[in-house]
């Protein structure tokens, strides 16, 4: 039988933050015909906690 679990916290424990600090984290993203999902892409890198962070947006054409 399945038992529902407490959810898992969103934040990392603060012992994890200190190893990632200062840290640059880059995203590629490559699109063809992609509008319909970019912008909900590109709010969802930036609502992550890690900073900095570096989102490079590549239009493959379309």
């Amino acid at each position: 039988m399945l038992e529902r679990q407490p959810a898992q916290p969103l934040t990392p424990p603060e012992s994890e933050l200190i190893h990632t600090l200062g840290l640059l984290v880059s995203v590629v993203i490559v699109g063809y015909n992609s509008h319909e999902w970019l912008d909900d892409c590109t709010s969802s890198l930036l609502a992550q906690i890690h900073q900095p962070i570096e989102i490079i947006l590549i239009d493959n054409g379309s």
